[in-house]
């Protein structure tokens, strides 16, 4: 995301990491120096190669062959221990050194990394630098108030579960025996007594890591490197592009990245580092605004299309986005068509229409969207995600289906109806649950019927009679039965498994009776004969089903008593469900046009199942009464 004009573009993972509370904000040497070459000399402080040298003034003593090529190789940590060895107060030096007009000091990126942290429940600052600005910059903002920051100072560490505030872990200029700054003070803070190495290796496995002003050759980052193996948390570095060429700059990406830190360039220009501070106090500002400051950012943003956004805008919108409730309000505003592309390549459909992750506060919302969208131009909508049909959530059918029944889709003609239910085709065919209620698919029905696509309607009816089977351990009543007459059971399993078919919806019954009744049942004469037909297949079929596994045959007379209704029939199960339609609708079909219940009549004689057969002869009682 980008921030500023500068162009910046922080990673959208880097963005969520500080928002879920998961960042800790490492502030190298670099955030104290000089920012731009104008900057007046008094307000900022040498880097580590600069301080040795100003050191090395101070103790009267020039740097030889030898010390300027380990300084040229960022070995300045050596350096100071060899003139440490000679009794060389290095440390009280520094100390002096880095609190020269403090007061003076630039700090407007010290404070802008500080309110980065303004609204997060745990701020976690941590400094390999000596100088106190960050507190100075931590004072001027009015933060210390609470308890949310602490300020600790090596070797005095906290535990990292209990860290919060800013960690000076080389120790501080208030304290300068303590401060890290030969190799031998390396040695023992990250080998021999080990307390920075520790805290640098909790915290880089426990949180992400943004690392802030630190370039390759830094003392502190080449020790900070053993804390960073075996790690998998996410690690970034804020890098300046001073004009560097293609290869160069390719090779300082490829040393950060043996590192496991991920680069990110900012412009550095003819010596000017100030689009760094501009970004992060950008980036604080966004972070901090309350929950109701962002809703009404989005509101306005809602209002027009993306690619009419500025990219500051834009850019607010991807991070603030980020957090559900936003994310939910958002799409509660009526929405551009244009906003789909950009929210997809967002990853916020990726639950509804990838099948990815988890379902979240928003989605009910952008489902909405969606299927407002889809109705105001499918051909585009659908066109886009065809490729992941196969895992549409079938919530926005659910939706889409409950609009079309209240009459608000008045732009879907039957043929685009008939094209979404196709589209729709792989996930209503799975075997997941598909809420098929009889209130919110009538008028789906009657279209189709009224249009001539009857296969539509008995594909969607067939769907809707789907059916699974649930196995059970029971007793086996032939094991008891020989066991109570005393006879041999060695040859008689004690127990039997048994198949109870039913419906995969518990609203099925329901939902058919009313839809026949509302539906099928006011056009009899028109599609009475293939309603007929399809509803004796479907039952053959739930028949063939239903008989797996039985182990012996009871007759038709054992599972049902009687054709009729009757007090006594099975009323829940699918095989004795469907008899019952198919008897009903075929005397409906009798007393509105005899020639097609005739018709079905003789197709029934032609089958072989002894409930069908039962089913003609009380047609055939029914054909007689009728005609005397």
């Amino acid at each position: 995301m980008i921030f500023t004009d500068d162009g910046v573009d922080l990673p959208d993972e880097l963005l969520q990491s500080l928002t879920s509370d998961r960042l800790v904000v490492f502030v190298g040497a670099g955030v104290s120096m000089q920012a731009y070459k104008e900057q007046p000399l008094d307000t900022y402080y040498p880097g580590f190669k600069e301080l040795a040298r100003i050191i090395a003034h101070r103790l009267n003593r020039s740097i030889t062959g030898p010390e300027q090529r380990n300084l040229d190789n960022g070995y300045v940590d050596r350096v100071l221990g060899e003139w440490d060895d000679q009794k060389c107060d290095v440390r009280s030096h520094a100390a002096t050194i880095l609190q020269a007009n403090e007061g003076e000091q630039r700090l407007e990126l010290h404070r802008a990394i500080i309110r980065l942290f303004a609204s997060n429940p745990t701020p976690r600052i941590v400094t390999t630098n000596f100088d106190c600005l960050l507190s100075r910059a931590w004072e001027a903002e009015s933060l210390t108030t609470g308890d949310r920051w602490n300020i600790s100072v090596a070797p005095a560490l906290p535990p990292v579960r209990r860290f919060r505030g800013i960690s000076y872990l080389h120790g501080s200029v208030h304290e300068p025996q303590d401060i890290v700054i030969t190799d031998k003070d390396i040695g023992r803070a990250y080998m021999d007594e080990g307390w920075a190495l520790k805290f640098a290796h909790s915290m880089f496995q426990q949180f992400d890591v943004l690392f802030i002003g630190y370039n390759l050759e830094d003392p502190p980052l080449r020790y900070l490197s053993l804390a960073l193996e075996g790690t998998e948390k996410k690690r970034w570095a804020l890098i300046p592009d001073e004009d560097l060429n293609i290869s160069k700059k390719a090779e300082t990406e490829g040393d950060w990245q043996r590192r496991h830190v991920r680069a990110i360039w900012y412009s550095a220009k003819d010596g000017d580092y100030r689009a760094l501070a501009r970004t992060i106090d950008d980036w604080g500002v966004v972070n901090s605004r309350s929950f109701l400051d962002r809703r009404n950012v989005l509101a306005h943003i809602g209002k027009s299309k993306p690619n009419d956004l500025q990219p500051l805008d834009l850019g607010n919108a991807k991070f603030y986005l980020q957090e559900p409730p936003s994310l939910r309000d958002f799409a509660k505003e009526s929405l551009d068509i244009e906003w789909f592309d950009t929210l997809f390549s967002w990853g916020h459909f990726d639950f509804l229409i990838k099948g990815a992750g988890k379902w979240s506060e928003a989605d009910g919302n952008l489902a909405e969207r969606f299927v407002d969208w889809m109705i105001s131009n499918p051909v585009e909508i659908l066109g886009k995600v065809t490729e992941h049909r196969p895992t549409f959530n079938i919530d926005l059918l659910d939706r889409f289906c409950r609009r079309y029944q209240d009459g608000k889709a008045p732009s879907v003609d039957v043929v685009l109806l008939r094209s979404i239910l196709e589209f729709f085709r792989p996930i209503i065919g799975q075997r997941r649950s598909f809420l098929f209620a009889s209130s919110f698919v009538k008028r789906i029905f009657t279209h189709l019927l009224d249009d001539g696509y009857e296969d539509d309607v008995f594909w969607l009816l067939g769907i809707a009679l789907r059916t699974h089977s649930e196995v059970t351990k029971s007793i086996n009543f032939a094991y008891e039965y020989a066991k109570l007459e005393g006879q041999s059971t060695d040859s008689i399993q004690e127990y039997e498994l048994r198949y109870e078919l039913q419906f995969e919806n518990q609203m099925t019954e329901y939902s058919v009776k009313e839809i026949y009744k509302e539906v099928f049942l006011p056009r009899t004469c028109a599609i009475g004969f293939r309603l007929a037909h399809f509803l004796t297949l479907k039952f053959l079929e739930l028949r063939a089903t239903d008989s797996r596994g039985k182990t012996r045959d009871f007759g038709s007379h054992s599972i049902r008593p009687a054709i009729e209704s009757h007090p006594h029939n099975y009323r829940d199960d699918p095989v004795n469900f469907l008899l019952d339609l198919l008897r009903d609708h075929w005397e409906a079909l009798l007393a509105t046009d005899r020639a097609q219940a005739e018709g079905i009549y003789w197709f029934w004689q032609s089958l072989k199942d002894d409930l069908i057969e039962r089913l003609r002869i009380h047609a055939l009682t029914k054909l007689v009464e009728a005609k005397s």
